[in-house]
């Protein structure tokens, strides 16, 4: 089927709200404003998600399925339970260590956060093609930020055993920066809302969505 044909035997894949009434959607994918309303079935153009390059069709280039959200296994109340009770538990052990440096508490307390809500949830992927160059412009992001983070992490830990504490105060928060920075060069897309099956997905290039049907609003 073509991008900007709409089969109308075709049954409703999902509803989402246009302006006042609902809108049904025959497609997987379309274009909004700045950002890309798809599900798990989109087929992308031969198209680089982030550069906008075009994919040649003889590098028989492969769709990556990439994890735009992670769907909980748990209710949300379940979770948003856990969460609550995880962080009490980090302020009460703060509390309770007044004397020390937290630092170290709060980095273990993040991974271990992160490692738990990665198991209580199963990822949500939609395919796109990435082109080779920004393929290698990924890696070697990951490579500087991993590189950086360790060595902070390994000043910090040397500053803890040596009982150089200034070296702890300042390795911490600086791994800690480093993260929150990592995930932002790293990240390949933001999800702003769910409807239904469609996600609205923000950091897909403009050439990408120039190539979607856009997405029909209801009057």
């Amino acid at each position: 089927m073509e991008a900007n044909h709409v089969d109308p035997y075709a049954p409703p894949k999902s509803a989402l709200t246009g302006t006042d009434n609902t809108t049904y959607l025959n497609q997987d994918g379309y274009a909004f404003q700045d950002e890309l309303v798809a599900n798990q079935h989109f087929k992308s153009p031969l198209i680089c998600a982030k550069l906008g390059t075009p994919i040649p069709p003889e590098s028989r280039s492969a769709r990556t399925g990439i994890t735009v959200t992670r769907v909980p296994r748990l209710s949300k109340s379940i979770m948003s339970m856990i969460n609550l009770v995880s962080f009490l538990s980090l302020i009460a052990y703060i509390g309770y260590m007044r004397n020390s440096n937290p630092m170290p508490a709060i980095v273990i307390y993040l991974i271990a956060a992160n490692i738990f809500n990665r198991l209580l949830s199963k990822p949500y992927k939609i395919p796109f093609y990435f082109s080779e160059h920004y393929t290698r412009i990924r890696k070697r992001r990951i490579l500087i930020f991993t590189s950086i983070f360790l060595a902070l992490i390994a000043i910090a830990t040397t500053g803890l055993i040596t009982r150089n504490y200034e070296y702890a105060s300042l390795g911490f928060p600086a791994a800690i920066l480093t993260l929150i920075i990592f995930k932002f060069k790293t990240t390949y897309f933001v999800v702003t809302q769910t409807k239904g099956e469609f996600h609205y997905i923000r950091g897909t290039h403009r050439n990408l969505l120039d190539a979607l049907p856009h997405l029909p609003m209801s009057s």
